[in-house]
């Protein structure tokens, strides 16, 4: 042997008579000990000095390494002769030299039934060729890490899988620590008694289902009119008042139901005869007790017919596109620093600008007359339709006619068209007044009495000038150019007018809110003049096919003749017409900017007034229902702990049979007639009676024991005594 070799075997015997008192080794026996973890297999190995490399394994009795069998790779065997052996006779190799076995062979050791662990001494290892050179390979890779390496990796990965261990543990501990707290708390326990109390669950459906009547109610006032930025809101309202009914079917529903397992709860309770098995044995929603079925129908009924109200009236709802304000843009005011010039023929003009007019290019109809006005001229088109608010020029004049008679002026039986004169006019600061003739030709009007002649009739007017704020709409084409369209509304200091007011005003509620002032008496002025231009001495030929003249067309009935009666209207349209004639007379010198409004995304929700009036009459209805379900219930039973406990009963059918462990099967009996169906057994269990207390047999007992069965064999339940 040479000096290296001689070396280490000198070593190795020194290190096992230092292992003598603390390895001893144990027999076990004749029976070998097969092992099934990897960890119970790192075993000492020592090396031999027979390879010429000098580092051959040794398969005496001395060595530990574990034995790979060609007939049975999966097993270690263990030599029962080396039992006897001291630790001295047995060298201990360096830790660094230790070779684990293959996994494919630990995977698969199991241990023998008579062996112990504690009992293993070294093993008897037998080798391949093939075996000892994969070893001594294996071996020669372990050699190059140095053993402090090693111990500092070990040590390492020990320490993390601890502290990771640690870690977890601690956490589990701390949370179920808090969450043991928690439960013990006063607050968890209320929580929990509300949430398994029936009662506390029927106020509650109760309170909701009241609320979104409510909600219903005061939603469908606040919408109606209601302008909104977009059409979105137009269908999120939708989409919330469907919700809305479902919310209410499905919170009245089922406080219905929570009131009929109640009362059953509540019969079993108290009723001596108990309750009729076909009633107690059904699902957790369907207890549908005698007690309170009526109203209990009439009140399900109420809510479906919420519910068809509720899609009539999302299918009634209409979406209207309003005119909102879109901005300041430039405009060009009206002023009147000079007397404008009139055309010669302005009476020809004004007829002709009649022909297609409306009266809302003129003005708004009061009661008994007319008030108008002019702001300002647009200088901007943002879109093909909008309207201009600003300060300006209002108007307001009323007409009335009366003193129907035989025409009497000279020529009246030749007149071919309709005569007009002036008379009686005066002028107060902004204050005018006047009588106006009108003599209509034989055969153009409707006095059936006088149909062959012609006929005068006197109209007196009033008119006063004033401040206020116009908007007037404009219409725009794809070439940008403007034109005047309608009045839309007038406002004076307190008094406001628009389009189809459902309550006209008067002209003397105008004329106060614009008081006397002295600022437009030169308008006031100019009017009369072209009033005086217009109409004294004219007489105006109907233009087209006809016997009406365009300037007092309003007064036209269907038969296409003058309505003595309506004569008023049409002199307002006339009046009118002069009243903005000299309004557009003026300067266009000055700019400044207006608020525009138009129809962009904005619109207001319509809602149909028999929309209105149904949900409104189905709301009731279901509220009187509910306070009359609610009252009889209240009245009747109003819950309590025990029929809480007997309800949970009911929610769960695997409870329900557990209770009635002791009498289900004497209860019920077998079908006589063979006859299974839902309809038979129910049938067959009306006349079985349950009832939920104490067995009889438990009443000697300090606990109690609480069953459902026969009624005679159950008593009453005592809140003084405890029960399991």
């Amino acid at each position: 042997m040479s000096d290296p070799e001689s070396a280490r075997n000198s070593n190795l015997k020194g290190r096992s008579s230092a292992m003598k008192d603390d390895r001893p080794c144990h027999s076990t026996g004749s029976q070998p000990m097969t092992l099934r973890t990897r960890a119970s297999l790192s075993v000492p190995q020592t090396f031999s000095g027979r390879s010429s490399h000098g580092y051959g394994l040794q398969s005496s009795a001395r060595s530990i390494t574990p034995s790979v069998h060609e007939e049975d790779a999966s097993k270690y065997s263990l030599d029962a002769s080396l039992a006897s052996r001291t630790s001295a006779e047995i060298p201990v190799p360096p830790k660094h030299t230790l070779l684990v076995p293959p996994t494919s062979h630990i995977d698969s050791i199991e241990p023998s039934p008579n062996s112990s662990i504690s009992g293993i001494s070294a093993p008897t290892v037998t080798h391949r060729r093939g075996s000892s050179i994969v070893s001594a390979l294996a071996g020669l890779a372990q050699t190059t890490r140095s053993p402090s390496d090693s111990k500092r990796a070990d040590v390492s990965r020990g320490s993390s899988m601890n502290l990771s261990t640690d870690f977890v543990s601690v956490t589990r501990r701390m949370g179920e620590r808090y969450m043991t707290a928690f439960i013990n708390t006063s607050l968890f326990r209320f929580v929990t008694g509300c949430l398994l109390s029936t009662k506390f669950q029927i106020y509650v459906f109760s309170i909701v289902h009241m609320l979104d009547l409510v909600v219903i109610v005061v939603l469908v006032n606040i919408i109606e009119g209601t302008v909104l930025p977009n059409i979105g809101f137009y269908n999120l309202l939708h989409a919330i008042l469907g919700a809305l009914g479902k919310v209410s079917l499905v919170t009245g529903v089922s406080m219905s139901q929570l009131i009929g397992k109640e009362y059953v709860a509540s019969s079993l309770v108290k009723r001596g005869r108990g309750m009729p098995l076909s009633v107690v044995g059904v699902g957790a929603k369907e207890h549908v007790p005698p007690d309170g079925k009526t109203l209990r129908y009439i009140f399900v009924c109420s809510l479906f017919i919420l519910e068809g109200c509720m899609w009539y009236l999302i299918l009634g709802m209409k979406w209207n596109p309003v005119a909102t304000n879109i901005g300041d843009l430039g405009c060009i005011p009206a002023t009147y620093p000079s007397h404008p010039h009139f055309l010669t023929n302005v009476a020809g003009f004004l007829e002709g600008d009649t022909n297609l007019g409306t009266i809302y290019n003129y003005g708004l109809p009061l009661a008994d007359g007319i008030v108008g006005g002019w702001a300002a001229w647009p200088t901007a088109s943002p879109s093909y339709s909008f309207s201009v608010e600003g300060a300006g020029v209002v108007y307001a004049y009323t007409v009335t006619c009366g003193n129907l008679r035989p025409a009497t002026i000279p020529g009246a039986s030749k007149l071919r068209g309709t005569h007009f004169s002036l008379s009686d006019t005066s002028l107060w600061s902004n204050l005018f007044a006047a009588t106006v003739s009108i003599t209509f030709p034989a055969g153009a009007h409707n006095w059936d009495a006088h149909a062959d002649e012609a006929v005068s009739q006197d109209c007196l007017l009033k008119y006063v000038m004033g401040n206020g704020v116009v908007k007037y709409a404009f219409v725009s084409d794809e070439w940008f150019m403007v034109s005047g369209g309608q009045m839309v509304s007038i406002k004076t200091n307190s008094q406001l007018v628009t389009q189809n007011m459902a309550q006209q005003l008067y002209f003397s509620q105008i004329v106060e809110d614009i008081g006397s002032t002295t600022t437009f008496i030169e308008l006031v002025g100019w009017f009369a003049e072209a009033l005086k231009l217009t109409l004294d001495g004219q007489t105006f030929i109907p233009t087209q096919s006809g016997k009406i003249s365009n300037i007092i067309q309003w007064s036209r009935n269907s038969q296409d003749l003058y309505d003595v009666d309506e004569t008023w209207e049409g002199l307002s349209g006339a009046m009118g017409s002069i009243s903005h004639y000299i309004l557009m007379q003026y300067n266009g010198s000055a700019s400044a900017n207006c608020s525009y409004f138009g129809v962009k995304q904005s619109g207001e929700i319509v809602i149909p007034t028999v929309c209105g009036t149904i949900i409104y009459s189905a709301v009731a209805l279901c509220f009187v229902c509910h306070i009359m379900q609610m009252l009889r219930w209240t009245l009747t039973s109003g819950g309590s702990p025990k029929s809480d406990r007997v309800a949970q009963v009911l929610n769960s059918p695997l409870l329900l049979l557990y209770y009635m462990r002791r009498s289900i099967t004497p209860l019920v009996q077998d079908v006589k007639n063979g006859n299974h169906s839902s309809r038979s057994i129910r049938r067959h269990m009306n006349d079985i009676f349950v009832r939920m207390g104490e067995d009889k047999a438990t009443r000697g007992e300090t606990v109690g024991t609480l069953v459902m069965g026969g009624p005679k064999n159950i008593i009453a339940m005592n809140d003084k005594r405890e029960y399991y």
